[in-house]
């Protein structure tokens, strides 16, 4: 599956937890190459977190009225996936 060029820009994600299907690295080097940005910390200006198994108990605790979209404790390759096609 592949996203438009472009297709995530403007749009800041936050990575955490264990992605079952990608390492961390090669879901950041995809919502970039989509000309999306991946940050370390959950902020106001986070737009979706990507939470595999195990997330940081911190980012969790940040998301509730900081990011429009928590797409939640699912396989790290349905999450990353749904982002993609959005």
């Amino acid at each position: 599956m592949q996203g438009a060029d472009n297709c995530l820009e403007g749009l800041t994600f936050v990575i955490t937890g264990v992605l079952d299907s990608f390492e961390r690295d090669e879901a950041k080097t995809a919502i970039e190459r989509y000309g999306g940005k991946v940050t370390g910390n959950v902020s106001k200006k986070t737009d979706y977190v990507v939470a595999g198994r195990d997330p940081g108990q911190s980012k969790i605790t940040k998301v509730t009225g900081c990011v429009l979209c928590y797409l939640g404790l699912i396989s790290g390759l349905i999450c990353f996936l749904f982002i993609i096609s959005m």
